[in-house]
Formats: structure tokens, sequence, C-alpha cells
């Protein structure tokens, strides 16, 4: 628990009493002592599934997965003029032209929106799981209330 960055954000949290915390599905943060951790400071914690914390990364989600298939693009272009060992400045004129042409304020202020940071919008991540609430199975037999 030494490294939890709870103490970090203390004087960050909007409200005073509670924190959230957003996880990965790693299964670490599964241990008893870091969910009495959280309970004791009053830090919600929110686990995403398995592999899918890239959704609420802005510029994965958009700038950088467009760039990376931009450039693809690009290089399919130098093969197609029989160019197959592309040596670093050749690499850095094509990542240049791509980069800029993607890399802009518009772009990375859209990906914020598109994932739902600014303006916060949690439904615009959340409605990308298929989140099934779960209701506790009684242990006992039903009580009927009917009248016969």
């Amino acid at each position: 628990m030494k490294k939890c960055p709870a103490r970090y954000t203390v004087q960050l949290a909007m409200h005073p009493r509670y924190r959230m915390i957003v996880l990965n599905g790693y299964k670490n943060y599964l241990l008893i002592q870091f969910k009495e951790f959280c309970k004791k400071k009053n830090i919600i914690t929110f686990y995403l599934p398995t592999y899918s914390s890239y959704l609420i990364q802005p510029l994965d989600v958009g700038c950088f997965n467009v760039l990376k298939r931009s450039y693809s693009r690009q290089l399919k272009t130098f093969i197609k003029i029989y160019i197959n060992h592309i040596i670093k400045t050749e690499f850095f004129i094509v990542f240049k032209t791509v980069h800029l042409a993607i890399i802009t304020a518009n772009n990375i202020q859209g990906d914020f929106r598109g994932v739902g940071l600014i303006p916060y919008n949690p439904q615009a991540i959340l409605s990308k799981f298929d989140i099934k609430l779960q209701t506790p199975i009684p242990i006992g037999p039903p009580l009927l209330d009917i009248d016969l």
C-alpha cells in the first residue's frame, strides 16, 4: 500500500469525502488489503474488464490509431514504387508528414470528447461495455405472500 496514489489525490478530489480509482482487470488489485484500504479512505474502485483500459485513453482511441493506419498507407506507396528497405531519413519524412496531418489540436480535443472525458460524459465509455448488474441470490426459501 506504500505506492498507492491516494495521498497525492486528496487535494485534487472534487468531493472531499470520496474519490474514484479506475483499474484494469489485473488481479492484484483484488487483494483484501487493497479493498480494505480503499474502503477506509473512501475510494470507490471501478474495475475495467481486462485489456479494455485503452477505451479511456483518448489519444490511443483516436489520434494514435489514425496515425498508425495513415503511416501504414504511406509505407504501402513506398512499396508500390519498389522501396522495400526504409532508412531513418525516409522514415522521418513519412512520419512527419503523417504526424502533422493527424496530431492536431482539433483531433486531440475530439478524442477527449469521444471518450467522454471533456466534457465529462461517463455514458460514452459505459455504453461500450456489456455491463450486467448482479442481483443477490436469496439463500432461504421464497416468501409467499399470497392470500388463498
